[in-house]
């Protein structure tokens, strides 16, 4: 009976230490994928920093490419290139979320620039110009390409101007 009954605490102690180390390896996992977050949303943080110091340096042709003003061709060009900056943020801030499977989360930066797109509408022709021109190009070269980003930005848009009339 004595050796049963150390056979049985023994082999209850060895399924108690595997699920406490099934369940540390989890903890660990879990504290991982936190610290990648943060590390990903300080880096993220950091181009917005330098995305904004670049846009207030050039303030002006800022605020008339969004106002839909007329640019001169190297205001243009400046002005293209720091939009598509903005989206890029955007777009690169959603893809970390939706790598770390945060749906919710990945929504935010499409409503925020479809927002800022509604709000500035030389912005929005310009955004909706290459966008076009993109989902043509990358279409015509990859079959049955499709922007997801785009058509998400596209449907707010439209929830945005559904709202205002």
């Amino acid at each position: 009976m004595k050796t049963s009954n150390w056979k049985g605490t023994a082999e209850f102690v060895g399924v108690i230490a595997i699920v406490g180390s099934l369940i540390f390896v989890g903890w660990q996992i879990k504290q991982e994928q936190d610290i990648a977050l943060a590390e990903i949303n300080l880096s993220l943080l950091s181009s917005a920093i330098e995305l904004n110091i670049a846009i207030g340096e050039n303030a002006e042709v800022w605020a008339k490419g969004n106002a839909g003003e007329e640019l001169t061709r190297a205001e243009r060009i400046l002005y293209e290139n720091l939009l598509e900056s903005v989206d890029y943020l955007a777009r690169t801030d959603r893809r970390q979320y939706l790598r770390f499977d945060q749906q919710w989360s990945a929504q935010v930066p499409i409503a925020e620039f479809a927002y800022f797109l509604h709000r500035n509408p030389g912005a929005r022709e310009a955004w909706q110009s290459r966008s076009d021109r993109n989902e043509k190009d990358y279409s015509s070269l990859i079959p049955g390409f499709t922007s997801t980003y785009r058509a998400a930005v596209l449907a707010d848009l439209e929830k945005l101007d559904q709202m205002t009339e």
